[in-house]
């Protein structure tokens, strides 16, 4: 994403509830856990059968969150709060 006016990222951040800047760190969060998850199959602290069923659950709530972050998205362009042109193209291909 460009730099931004200072007033457009206010602007955006006072659209958003509190629930969508919550969903934005929780998706980082998500993959983190299955890195975390990962790591520890890899040095055999858990098994693989009990990482697959973990990692899989974090996927299926990092699904969920994403189809969020998409309508966030298009409730930004909507309201016109894309400055940039290939991240709006992005967003209509995504939507």
């Amino acid at each position: 994403m460009q730099r931004i006016p200072v007033e457009v990222a206010e602007r955006i951040i006072a659209n958003l509830s509190d629930k969508d800047l919550f969903i934005g760190s929780s998706i980082g969060d998500i993959y983190r856990e299955i890195q975390a998850v990962r790591e520890e199959e890899r040095k055999g602290e858990i098994d693989w059968l009990d990482a697959e069923y973990d990692i899989e659950t974090l996927i299926d709530w990092m699904d969920l969150f994403t189809l969020d972050q998409i309508r966030i998205m298009e409730d930004m362009l909507k309201n016109g709060m894309i400055v940039d042109s290939q991240e709006e193209e992005i967003i209509r291909h995504a939507i």
